[in-house]
């Protein structure tokens, strides 16, 4: 696949924006794409030499609808959150002592959850990976 360049032209959720490219530019419904902003210029600290723009990075998204010039991307990336859950104790009471009322303690578990883009906006820019 050829190096696919665009922008955000409209975020409609944390999890989903609209691009500037679609099937005319070569993107399908199994492209995946890099979001992201330009920051300030880096210089190397011991030659003073410009090392570039750093990437700051909004997310990663795949194309979920593919139109001739504009395509609506999904944020794939996951990460790992805590969540509670309740969780039946056996108790060492007699089988008679509290009948039907069973004990629950609470376990905090992580799970792994949708991750939305990171502030993303219009004008952020995208890159095929």
């Amino acid at each position: 696949m050829n190096k696919i360049e665009g922008k955000v032209i409209q975020v409609l959720s944390p999890m989903e924006i609209v691009i500037n490219r679609g099937s005319s530019h070569g993107i399908t419904g199994e492209s995946k794409f890099i979001v992201f902003e330009m920051g300030a210029e880096i210089k190397d600290p011991d030659s003073g030499e410009s090392l570039g723009q750093l990437e700051i990075v909004k997310g990663k998204a795949e194309a979920k609808h593919v139109q001739e010039k504009m395509s609506t991307l999904r944020s794939f990336e996951r990460k790992k959150v805590p969540r509670d859950r309740q969780r039946p104790v056996s108790s060492d009471l007699p089988s008679s002592s509290f009948v039907g009322f069973p004990r629950f303690e609470t376990v905090t578990e992580e799970v792994e959850v949708s991750a939305p883009f990171v502030d993303v906006k219009e004008g952020d820019l995208v890159r095929a990976l």
